[in-house]
Order: structure tokens, then C-alpha cells, then sequence
């Protein structure tokens, strides 16, 4: 059985924008913390992918790059999947529960802040 405590307490605390929808608040409380707390990690996995070591080197801009993060995830489901794992493994099983009947939209907005986080690094 999984703890909830044990998964929230190793959650950096980060600040919490306002939230209107119920995906929002999720989204917040949720994945940015554990994005945040997996970022050197994930961030590793990008760097090992020769594709993006070209482009952070060849003076693309931000938006550019994270396009290209985008289109990596899209070419590689593997890769996408082991993004999401990353953050699903660290969910509590009511979390989980959430996430798999939202899936879809979740999935989406793991990827693009995933994509976001990586591209402000550099």
C-alpha cells in the first residue's frame, strides 16, 4: 500500500497560483511539484537524446525549442511514456485515480511542462 504521506512529503514546496477548474488546482498541487521534484532526473534523459543536444546548441529560441521537445515526445512514444511514468509513480492512489479518468487532458499538460521546465533551463 502507498502512503500518502510518504509521497506529499517528498513534494518540493512551490508557490501555488490561483485555480479555477478542477484540472487547474490538480495540475498545481499536483504535477508542478512533482515535476519539480523529478527535474534533474528527466532533465538527464533529455540531454542524453542527440536530437536536442543539436538543437540547445544551434541558437534556437525558446519557443523553437520547446516545439522541438514537443516533436521529440510525439516521434518517440517510448520517451513519452517513461515522462508520464515519472510523474504517475509519484502520485498517491487517489491521485492516480484522478489522473486516469483525465488522462488525456493530464498526459497533455505533463508534456508541455515538461517541455516548458526544459527549455527555461536553457
Amino acid at each position: 500500500m502507498r502512503e500518502n504521506d510518504e509521497l506529499t512529503s517528498i513534494r518540493p514546496l512551490i508557490a501555488i497560483e490561483p485555480a479555477e477548474s478542477a484540472l487547474e488546482i490538480f495540475q498545481n498541487e499536483v504535477l508542478r511539484p512533482i515535476l519539480k521534484y523529478q527535474q534533474e532526473l528527466w532533465k538527464s534523459i533529455l540531454l542524453g537524446e542527440d536530437f536536442l543536444k543539436n538543437a540547445l546548441s544551434s541558437g534556437k529560441t525558446q519557443s523553437e525549442k520547446w516545439r522541438m521537445v514537443m516533436k521529440l515526445a510525439t516521434k518517440n512514444p517510448s520517451l513519452k511514456y517513461q515522462w508520464v511514468g515519472m510523474v504517475t509513480g509519484l502520485m498517491t492512489n487517489e491521485e492516480f485515480s484522478y489522473y486516469y479518468r483525465n488522462k488525456k487532458e493530464l498526459d497533455k499538460r505533463i508534456m508541455s511542462m515538461l517541455a516548458q521546465r526544459f527549455v527555461d533551463s536553457h
